[in-house]
């Protein structure tokens, strides 16, 4: 009963710190900044990223200077046209989101990364911008003062932080999807100095706030320079069991958190179960003693058991021996009756009785030695 006392209240303990971790979570969720958006972490999967909706993307058709297809297209990045795209010659401005097939927040986000492709003010700029490239206006290298807009086009991208994008996504330090970067590109001289830099996008994953942040707003934020590519040590394995290890990667780790969650609870249960015998005497070593003393208490029991029967055993015999006397007393009695009656019938000469007389119409054996005895005293009353 103590036991399942225990159990019992073990996993409502369990249940409480769940709750208490929850309440925690959630404070730390409304804590956050209300201008950043709800993330899927590369590692996890809940019901938010694995949310399946349609999704179309056109892919890139490769670098190219003044290039005007992919101002007007959602191109999709890889690791290996990455910086063949944003690294050229003349300014360009990229907005880039990292996401994931199973992230569903992801998939809710694709739509306003497509109508901010086909934006009116956005395409006006691209126009704008393309013209100023093949008539050469403005300078190579020339930057955008502050509160105007960055020279050069304006591209949106997507790349795939799973696995063809995975080594741009360890690059920029992603952890979680989506996530929206900004990288400019200020064109490169003669030099081929890297002047690009990023920054992240913290705001409502929405048309608007995306359109005003991309034409000018990423400017007063703090920027980085774009990391260098990783080196081959670190590089995605191109090998099949490599990509499959990859992809499998985080569900793996998924469920190893899972068992490392499981094999927690466990221990700590076994903790407060030993805690709780140690502290109401019911450990293995109290209830061995209390089997023992149990065992011994049966065979008491038991042993009392076969003494009483032995007791009365003793007195059924005792009380057949008293029957048996008491008949051997009567039998006596009535030999000696009858004797006395023969004496009175027959008197012998010589005054002896003859020994087989005595035996006549005894219904127990008498010993001879006892009619002896009488006789003598007979005969000492007589010579007196």
């Amino acid at each position: 009963m103590k036991r399942h006392a225990a159990i019992k209240l073990a996993f409502h303990l369990a249940a409480l710190l769940s709750m208490l971790l929850l309440s925690f979570q959630l404070q730390l969720t409304a804590a956050e900044s209300i201008d950043e958006e709800p993330t899927c972490k590369l590692d996890q999967t809940n019901s938010d990223c694995t949310e399946h909706q349609p999704e179309k993307i056109l892919d890139g058709d490769g670098a190219g200077v003044a290039n005007t297809s992919i101002s007007r297209m959602l191109v999709t990045l890889t690791d290996e046209n990455f910086d063949e795209l944003t690294w050229t010659s003349y300014p360009a401005t990229w907005l880039i989101m990292f996401k994931t097939d199973a992230c569903g927040i992801c998939k809710k986000a694709l739509p306003e990364l497509e109508k901010l492709v086909v934006d009116p003010a956005l395409m006006e700029h691209n126009e704008n911008e393309l013209r100023s490239l093949k008539d050469f206006v403005y300078k190579q290298g020339q930057k955008a003062e502050e509160g105007q807009v960055p020279k050069g086009p304006v591209h949106i991208g997507i790349i795939d932080a799973n696995w063809d994008g995975r080594d741009t996504t360890k690059r920029f330090g992603i952890d979680a999807t989506p996530t929206i970067i900004v990288v400019r590109n200020e064109g490169y001289d003669d030099d081929m100095d890297d002047t690009r830099t990023y920054t992240t996008y913290r705001g409502q994953r929405a048309q608007y706030p995306l359109k005003n942040y991309v034409l000018g707003g990423f400017i007063y934020r703090s920027k980085s320079h774009v990391p260098p590519p990783l080196p081959a040590r670190e590089s995605k394995p191109n090998s099949l069991y490599g990509r499959l290890f990859e992809v499998g990667k985080p569900y793996l780790m998924w469920v190893g958190k899972l068992l490392a969650a499981w094999f927690i609870f466990i221990g700590a249960i076994g903790l407060f179960m030993r805690v709780h015998n140690y502290a109401w005497n019911d450990n293995e070593e109290d209830q061995a003693e209390k089997a023992k003393r149990k065992k011994d208490e049966i065979e008491r029991e038991i042993a009392e058991g076969k003494r009483e029967y032995k007791i009365d055993q003793s007195k059924r015999a005792e009380e057949r021996q008293r029957k048996m006397l008491e008949r051997k007393l009567e039998n006596r009695a009535k030999f000696a009756a009858k004797k006395e009656e023969r004496k009175k019938k027959v008197q012998p000469i010589d005054g002896e009785l003859d020994d087989d007389d005595d035996f006549v119409a005894v219904g127990v054996a008498v010993k001879k030695s006892d009619i002896q005895k009488d006789k003598k005293a007979t005969g000492k009353s007589k010579s007196n």
